[in-house]
């Protein structure tokens, strides 16, 4: 029975690596402690670990974990958090046609890579982003509220009622409380309020590969000028799912804002909805470097 046994135990730990042909991404770099969640068995999750569909992620107080997808897209794990890959579907090696995950709790980065704007869509407890090619950070709280802030690109977040704010370019940020109701920071000092808790990769992120970090300063230093345009609130969505239903939305991305405005600083935020446009809102500078390259430490992207 021993040799049974055996078997039986190198089979299980060898198993989140085993799965190479069918993963969507791998956990590049890990901090314990950090543990994934697959067909019904926990395993402590280590660097080099294949993820396929269904994984789902999860972090202790001083676990995190930083994902590189097949298309490049970059997720950062913080502490205390809980994720789960739901669909991924690929067009080929580099880009999918459907990216969708659900931040069931905790603080979260998210990098955009090579797929298609609309193809992303990220599930919370009480609402839906959709992506447009972007860079920012969000947290999830226990009683479900949403805090989000860019630094690049745009991010529509949709309540289950239908309604919308988009975020456009460096820190624009809001708040979607438990009852759906959202609340825009506009000022350094709202900005600063919301940004205190549960975005630890502002406040520092050197523990970060060089390749995930990107132009926080653009919101945590105290000398940085902030983006000065608030977020457009749409209701409804058109193009966005009514009730994101329970413990994570519905699927689908991109959406919200109608056309019309132009880019820039300034831009109006284009179609119809009742708030203003959005105004001088400076763009963010990409991260540092892309890929599975680059090494931890140093200062960040440029």
């Amino acid at each position: 029975m021993s040799w049974i046994k055996f078997v039986f135990l190198t089979f299980i730990l060898i198993l989140p690596v085993s799965v190479a042909a069918n993963s969507v991404g791998q956990a590049i770099a890990v901090n314990q402690g950090a543990f994934l969640d697959r067909g019904g068995q926990r395993f402590q999750l280590n660097q080099g670990f294949a993820l396929v569909l269904d994984d789902v992620i999860t972090t202790d107080a001083a676990g995190q974990v930083q994902l590189l997808f097949q298309d490049e897209t970059r997720v950062v794990v913080g502490p205390g958090s809980q994720l789960k890959v739901e669909s991924i579907l690929f067009n080929g090696p580099a880009t999918a046609s459907q990216f969708t995950v659900s931040a069931v709790e905790g603080a979260f980065r998210f990098l955009s890579g090579n797929s298609a704007k609309s193809a992303y869509s990220i599930r919370t407890p009480n609402g839906t982003m959709g992506i447009r090619g972007t860079e920012f950070d969000f947290s999830v709280a226990p009683q479900s509220a949403v805090n989000l802030v860019t630094f690049r690109g745009e991010v529509q977040l949709c309540n289950r009622r239908n309604q919308c704010a988009l975020l456009r370019g460096a820190c624009a940020a809001v708040s979607l409380n438990s009852n759906g109701v959202f609340a825009v920071a506009k000022t350094k000092a709202e900005k600063a309020t919301l940004l205190a808790d549960g975005f630890p990769f502002v406040a520092e992120q050197n523990g970060l590969r060089r390749d995930f970090r990107t132009r926080t300063w653009t919101c945590g230093s105290q000398t940085a000028t902030f983006g000065e345009q608030s977020p457009l609130i749409q209701s409804p969505a058109p193009d966005r799912p009514t009730d994101p239903g329970p413990g994570g939305g519905g699927a689908g991305a991109g959406g919200g804002a109608g056309g019309g405005g132009s880019e820039g600083p300034g831009a109006s935020a284009g179609g119809g909805g009742p708030g203003a446009g959005a105004g001088n809102g400076g763009g963010g500078a990409g991260s540092g470097g892309s890929g599975a390259g680059g090494a931890s430490g140093g200062a960040g992207g440029g």
